[in-house]
């Protein structure tokens, strides 16, 4: 009988994630709050561009209002990351399935982009 890597490492990542949850004390989050859900800006912004293979001035302007309007609360990180998600395995250039949907996603919300 063979033993599947999976099979290996999933009583491991189990191990791994009891001890760092109680590193944490009860009551206490693990970083400061912030608007976007858990990742930071720079997180975000980096990840568009890198994620969505952006490439012209348009989309990386595109990306800076987003990440602004994110920022400030005006759009949500979920409208966000599922355009990402559903955009990401799009070939050759995932981008323009990006910026389609997420446009249409926000005009269903009323927020403007």
């Amino acid at each position: 009988m063979r033993i599947s890597r999976r099979e290996l490492l999933l009583p491991l990542a189990f191990v791994v994630g009891c001890v760092v949850s109680e590193q944490i004390a009860p009551g206490q989050s693990a970083g400061p709050p912030n608007p976007t859900g858990g990742i930071t800006v720079a997180d975000l912004e980096q990840s568009l561009k890198s994620g969505l293979k952006a490439r012209r001035p348009q989309e990386f302007e595109f990306i800076a209002l987003v990440v602004q309007k994110v920022q400030s609360q005006q759009l949500p990180i979920s409208l966000v990351q599922t355009a990402f998600l559903w955009s990401k395995p799009k070939q050759p250039y995932p981008y323009v399935y990006f910026e389609r949907s997420l446009r249409e996603l926000a005009a269903r919300e009323g927020i403007s982009l």
